[in-house]
């Protein structure tokens, strides 16, 4: 278990290519500048619950939850190593691109106040966005969802959905698209 609740990180926090093998604990923590996770494994999951990214959140190609083992019956990952960033606030670019959730995503209530990108997303079980506010740019380009819930969110400019793949359900009742949503 690897615990960094609270922490605060004054300068550059590095953890590309960081692997954890137990939940990945960052629910609360300060990073006042770049917080770099790109291609991390999170195998047991994470949780960045009201986490603040003051920087630029890099999470490219990194891995949430482990892949359902071959000979395993089970699908569904339910509730296994999902990646919390409930409440969390991005004041600066957040770049999930090519990131894996084998679980999980929960971004209920999440603050992007810069840019976001979720391109060429994959997520096994749902991806939650409910009251979550898109201050800029939102990009979720040839991403794959089992499904996908967007429930009275506030998105202010540019919501991209092209070439999205849902599986299940997709529910973006009550949100509010101030500009073009595509």
């Amino acid at each position: 278990h690897a615990e960094f609740g609270l922490a605060i990180f004054e300068s550059e926090a590095e953890f590309g290519y960081a692997e954890f093998g137990e939940l990945a604990d960052f629910s609360r923590a300060k990073f006042k500048n770049k917080a770099d996770f790109s291609r991390a494994e999170f195998r047991k999951g994470a949780d960045f619950r009201k986490a603040i990214f003051n920087g630029k959140a890099a999470f490219e190609k990194a891995i949430f939850g482990s892949p359902p083992k071959e000979d395993s019956e089970e699908k569904s990952q339910d509730g296994m190593g999902d990646g919390f960033f409930n409440v969390a606030t991005f004041h600066e670019k957040a770049d999930f691109d090519w990131a894996r959730f084998h679980c999980h995503a929960d971004f209920r209530r999440v603050t992007f106040e810069g840019p976001v990108e979720f391109r060429g997303v994959e997520v096994s079980a749902g991806a939650h966005f409910d009251y979550a506010a898109f201050g800029s740019r939102c990009d979720f380009k040839n991403s794959e969802f089992d499904e996908f819930n967007c429930i009275q969110a506030r998105v202010s400019e540019i919501f991209n959905f092209n070439l999205v793949t849902v599986r299940k359900s997709t529910d973006f009742c009550k949100t509010y698209f101030e500009l073009d949503a595509t």
